[in-house]
């Protein structure tokens, strides 16, 4: 219930009343965190594709990748509540290539019958590229000869199985929106 001062204006303790737990701030900065991540992402894996199978602009999807890359990193700076220092900012670095990585993936998922060679090439290339970084991001002693072995055949056989699709269905552009 909002309290209504002498001069007819709610405050923000009136208007936000205080909980001892302040489980509604968590939940607020939160939800915020996890819509930057999901946006970031959403603009990077549609521009990524776009560029690639309808062609157009570079500079209009090159900027929109820096800019879900920038709202991407924002998820971990409202985590971190603003304090930015030489490790996050390196953390932010290496996250903004699995952001990149995850978008190849999921644009070319989305979009893969709008131009299957360029999806082939996307889901392969950004599997890789997401794995990786992830590793680098989270447990550098994840990363092992085998570890990326296994991801580039990973990567290969995924590129090898989308370029054959991507051959049966014609294997050029098929409009898009």
């Amino acid at each position: 219930m909002t309290v209504i001062h002498e001069a007819a204006t709610p405050t923000v303790e009136s208007a936000f009343p205080a909980r001892a737990d302040r489980g509604d701030i968590y939940l607020v900065r939160s939800f915020v965190a996890h819509l930057a991540q999901y946006i970031g992402i959403g603009l990077i894996s549609g521009s990524v594709v776009h560029a690639s199978t309808l062609g157009g602009s570079s500079l209009k999807y090159g900027a929109l990748i820096g800019l879900g890359m920038l709202i991407y990193c924002m998820k971990f700076i409202i985590e971190s509540r603003f304090r930015i220092d030489r490790q996050l900012l390196r953390f932010l670095g290496v996250s903004t290539i699995v952001s990149l990585g995850t978008g190849m993936l999921s644009g070319s998922a989305q979009h893969f019958i709008d131009g299957p060679r360029a999806g082939a090439i996307l889901a392969s290339t950004g599997v890789v590229i997401a794995y990786v970084a992830f590793c680098v991001r989270e447990d550098r002693r994840a990363l092992t000869r085998r570890s990326v072995a296994g991801v580039l055949m990973l990567g290969g056989s995924l590129f090898a199985v989308l370029w054959v699709v991507a051959g049966l269905l014609g294997g050029s552009d098929h409009g898009g929106h």
